[in-house]
């Protein structure tokens, strides 16, 4: 529960801030709500596909255990993509990488946000 809280939290604090992501570039600032749209529905088309965890004293790809690793591991991964945006939206020019719309788009915001 803690980690799915924090992906929320993660999503929801980014979301209304396209307008601060995109440096006030409206046609970056609705790109960018574009692709959340469509990475909730990649990320709900994705948990729909993936198999549900299953009660086991077995470490198994399905078993509960299992899954709450990855899904922790997966969070830990995006933290610092989430902070590169977040700081992006706030004027610091750190995460220069974030500089090229597409970069922004595709292989950073469609992966945090979803």
């Amino acid at each position: 529960a803690a980690c799915q809280t924090l992906a929320i939290a993660m999503n929801m604090s980014l979301t209304p801030l396209s307008n601060q992501v995109a440096h006030g570039e409206y046609d970056l600032s609705q790109e960018l709500v574009l692709v959340k749209l469509l990475s909730d529905f990649v990320g709900r088309g994705v948990f729909l596909l993936l198999p549900k965890p299953r009660p086991s004293t077995h470490w198994r790809l399905n078993s509960v255990h299992v899954h709450a690793i990855l899904v922790w591991i997966v969070e830990l991964l995006r933290f610092p993509l989430w902070l590169s945006v977040f700081l992006w939206a706030l004027g610091s020019q750190v995460p220069w990488f974030l500089a090229n719309p597409q970069v922004l788009l595709w292989p950073v915001w469609m992966p945090l946000i979803s």
